[in-house]
Formats: C-alpha cells, structure tokens, sequence
C-alpha cells in the first residue's frame, strides 16, 4: 500500500508531503493542487512502466517562484517484503531550458539498497544483498522498465517495487471520448466493453455495446468496470472526479462498492471529488483538506465538527470546514 507521496520543486508542491490511506478523499477549492498530487504519480509510473522520457514528463513542471533547479520525488509502499522507498531528482539545466535528466534514481526496501542511478551509471544488487551488475545508462530516461526478468528471479524484490508500481491506474472518465478500441492497453478505454441487462429471470434480455448507452450510463459501467478488473491485491486507483455525469442515487452504491473492493483485495483508492453524495459518504474515511494560501499547496487531515449538525457537504458550501 502507499502510504507516503513527497513532491518538491513540482507545480505549486513545495515540499509537500501526503499519506494515505486505504480510502482517501481529497478535498479542497479549484487550483488547489490537488490534481497535481495525481500529476506526480501519473508521472512516475509512466517513467517507470512505460519508460517515457524525462523531457515529456517534467520539462517546464518546476514551481515558477522557486529558482531551484532541481526536484525531488519520494514515494513510500508498504509490502509483505517490508518498506520501499523510491526517490528520483531530476536536473533542470539552466543552458538547456526544457531538457531536464535524471540527476539520481534510487529504491530501496528497509534501507537496503536495491536500485540506483548516478553520475549515468546503473547499480542493481541481488536478493542476498550481493553487489549485482553495475553498468553505464542514458539519463533521460529510467532502466527500471528495461529489467531483464531472467535477471529479475534474483531481484525479485525490485521486482515485487515494479509490480506494484504497474498496478497504480489513474481514471478520470470522460463518456464523451468513448471508443471502439484502443491501441494501448495501459490506457484505460472501456470501448469495447458490453452491457448486458438482465430480466426478472435472471437470464440475458439483450446486449448493446457500450457507445449504445448514455454519457452517464458510460460512466457508470466503466467505474464497476474498474472496481471489478483494476482492483488487484496491492493495486493503487486514483479517481478524478467519478461523480461527473452519475446520478445522485448511483454515486453511494459505487462507493460501497468500491470499497468493499478495496477491503477484499487489500487494494487503496483516493478520489478527487466535490460532490456532497461522496463527501458526506466518506466523511469518517482519510479526508486531506488542499489550499493555497499564498503560493505552495498546504495539505492537512480534514479534522471534522462532530458538534455540528450540518453535513460536511454543507458546512465546506459554507466556507465553515
């Protein structure tokens, strides 16, 4: 599970700290910050699964009042096999504006060393701690999605880390761009996905497929679709606003769902969210309040009035959260 994001010199986070839980619920004001939180994580996992270049992912991300040229990344995953921890540095050059690289990389499980790149060389160590192939890399991009699996049944746990940084899904669902298919399959598109309506008889009463529905509906039968596929042991779902387009009467019974989910599959989800169903569902659940007093993003555990009798919905409409 993760269960620390530390983002500095990113956007409007300025060393900037966050630790979730199973369920999170991020609260706060538009330009908050807290899509950016969803931003770090997005970006780590493409240069780490997808081996995106660091130009395509943090050219031009560092915060616009800091003059540093350098930002720093940390995230903390607790496992059967103890606690990792991934830090990466990435350079921002003053002569080559837009040109970051990968200053340092490194993951670690109870401090002990497992993967590290500096000064464009590559050190890996074994299971039994044993120093492990040491190698010259490029620096705009990371090694860790070129590990060799053969290599890997010595390393597997650098490979348990990779595991779960694989199963991070980010959905921010959009009925309006639904397609046939995809090219991709790390985006997560429904186009092809079925629907099928069951009668009184519990047996098949007709199939359509997915674009035959309305936006809301879309949207609906892809959030049960995530709950069901992407809810894998150890699994990480961020969700940007999934109340858009469902009903009020439609939105509690996902969130039950979900978490049941969640509980089953010892999975974690955090969700983005201004809408009262969901607000007031999760309002016992991990609640962290973003705001922007005066320029970096400040993230707070939302301490709630149990001697109010308003909902939270209502008192954060009232500017009294």
């Amino acid at each position: 599970m993760l269960t620390r994001i530390f983002a500095d010199n990113f956007k409007a986070l300025v060393n900037f700290e966050l630790r979730p839980s199973r369920l999170s619920l991020l609260l706060g004001e538009n330009g908050s910050g807290k899509t950016s939180v969803f931003d770090v994580l997005g970006n780590l996992r493409d240069l780490m699964v997808l081996g995106r270049p660091v130009t395509d992912l943090f050219a031009y991300t560092g915060t616009r009042w800091d003059a540093r040229e350098v930002q720093r990344f940390e995230i903390d995953v607790q496992s059967h096999n103890g606690t990792y921890r991934y830090a990466l540095e990435i350079q921002h050059p003053p002569e080559s504006p837009g040109k970051p690289f990968i200053r340092s990389e490194l993951v670690t499980l109870d401090g002990a060393l497992l993967y590290r790149f500096s000064a464009g060389e590559v050190q890996l160590s074994y299971d039994d701690e044993s120093v492990g192939p040491v190698f010259p890399f490029r620096p705009d991009q990371s090694f860790l999605p070129n590990l060799d699996r053969s290599v890997a049944k010595k390393m597997a746990r650098l490979a348990g880390f990779q595991d779960f940084i694989f199963k991070f899904w980010r959905l921010q669902l959009n009925p309006l761009k639904t397609e046939w298919g995809t090219s991709n399959q790390d985006n997560f598109w429904l186009g092809r996905l079925i629907a099928r309506f069951i009668d009184a008889e519990e047996k098949p009463a007709g199939e359509c497929s997915l674009l035959d529905l309305s936006e809301g509906q879309r949207v609906l039968a892809a959030l049960y679709a995530a709950a069901c596929g992407l809810v894998q042991p150890g699994a990480m779902l961020c969700f940007d606003e999934p109340d858009n387009f469902v009903s009020l009467t439609e939105i509690q019974p996902w969130l039950q769902f979900l978490r049941d989910a969640l509980e089953a599959q010892d999975a974690q989800a955090i969700i983005i969210s201004h809408h009262p169903e969901v607000i007031d569902y999760l309002a016992q659940d991990s609640l962290w309040w973003f705001e922007r007093p005066a320029g970096p993003v400040i993230a707070r555990p939302y301490e709630g009035n149990d001697e109010s009798p308003l909902k939270l919905s209502e008192l954060i409409a009232r500017g009294a959260a």
